[in-house]
């Protein structure tokens, strides 16, 4: 009987254990992770979202931004659209990890673009000509680059996931693919995927430590893009994700955003030399010497854009050309052949 008892009471005080620990994440937001930490819902998007919604809770969105119940839509397949999706609670995390699953597709076969971004950054809800959000930003971005004819010479292959590390000075050359001003990035066929895409962020604070890995094969297998030390980023930045289409389009699809809270054991030397982390300048060891924009030799001041089109229409004056000639040629053969008849 005495053994039942206790039995009873351990079962009471796990019910309890239980029932505490769930009550604590719906008021604080936490939410314990298998191993990766805690997940905090107020950085992160789950679905199903609310159709038709005039907002969602910690986030603000604008632009051509459309939520549905299955997935948050930044731009659709149309030219010239821009849109964003900002957390509206600033990261305190020093140690964090982002899990985005998301979906890129369109009716372009070979031409399609531009991409989206998402953003660890200073300011937010700003448009401008970095996959739809501002220039010149303070943070980190994460660029996600469709875009089908590649800018400017370099080896890699589209579509390319690259990183770059800005104070506010250093400007994004899109007509470069930002290769000017990248840390790192990598090759990855992540459009028009019959499975599910997903791309896994780390920031580690603590260790400066910025690892981007991918699963676009659907396979819960993350695969290594890159990872690169001595990148120093200050807490209470904002989460934010931004698309933009061109000439060219896509739509641009968010279906869920986790943020996990890591627990990162720390040595003594790194708690003491942690400081104030708000007051630490976006900076990264490895970020490519930064490089002014210069056209190409081949095209003079011609935009890639704008010389395809000039390309495209010589093409077409010389067959119009040829085809005259040879017109020319043909009614010349029959009226002499016209005029053998007459005669």
């Amino acid at each position: 009987m005495a053994s039942e008892g206790v039995v009873h009471l351990l079962s009471s005080k796990i019910l309890f254990l239980v029932i505490f620990c769930r009550n604590l994440s719906l008021i604080y937001g936490i939410e314990l992770a298998s191993s990766n930490g805690y997940v905090r819902r107020e950085h992160s998007l789950t679905k199903p979202f609310q159709a038709g919604s005039m907002g969602l809770q910690f986030w603000d969105f604008g632009g051509s931004t459309m939520i549905t119940n299955n997935y948050i839509r930044l731009t659709e397949d149309h030219q010239s659209q821009k849109g964003f999706l900002w957390n509206a609670l600033p990261v305190a995390s020093r140690d964090w990890e982002i899990h985005l699953h998301f979906s890129i597709h369109g009716s372009g076969d070979t031409l399609f673009g531009d991409g989206f971004a998402l953003f660890y950054a200073r300011d937010k809800m700003e448009m401008g000509p970095v996959f739809g959000s501002r220039d010149f930003f303070s943070g980190l971005g994460i660029f996600f680059d469709t875009y089908s004819n590649q800018n400017g010479e370099h080896a890699h292959d589209h579509p390319y996931v690259s990183a770059m590390i800005s104070n506010g000075t250093v400007n994004y050359d899109h007509d470069r693919d930002g290769t000017h001003s990248q840390i790192e990035g990598c090759s990855a066929s992540m459009r028009n995927v019959d499975g599910d895409t997903y791309a896994l962020i780390q920031y580690l604070g603590s260790k400066e430590t910025l690892t981007v890995m991918t699963d676009i094969d659907n396979d819960g297998d993350w695969k290594l893009c890159f990872e690169v030390s001595g990148v120093r980023l200050p807490t209470n930045y904002y989460i934010g994700l931004s698309a933009a289409t061109g000439d060219l389009a896509d739509h641009h699809d968010i279906i869920g955003l986790k943020f996990y809270e890591l627990e990162v054991e720390k040595d003594e030397q790194t708690v003491q030399s942690a400081g104030n982390t708000d007051d630490i300048v976006p900076f990264a060891s490895n970020a490519e010497a930064h490089r002014e924009h210069a056209d190409d030799p081949t095209t003079g001041s011609f935009s890639p854009k704008v010389t395809k089109v000039f390309t495209w229409l010589f093409w077409i004056l010389v067959i119009a050309v040829i085809l005259c000639i040879v017109g020319v040629v043909v009614y010349k053969k029959q009226q002499e052949a016209a005029r053998k008849r007459f005669f």
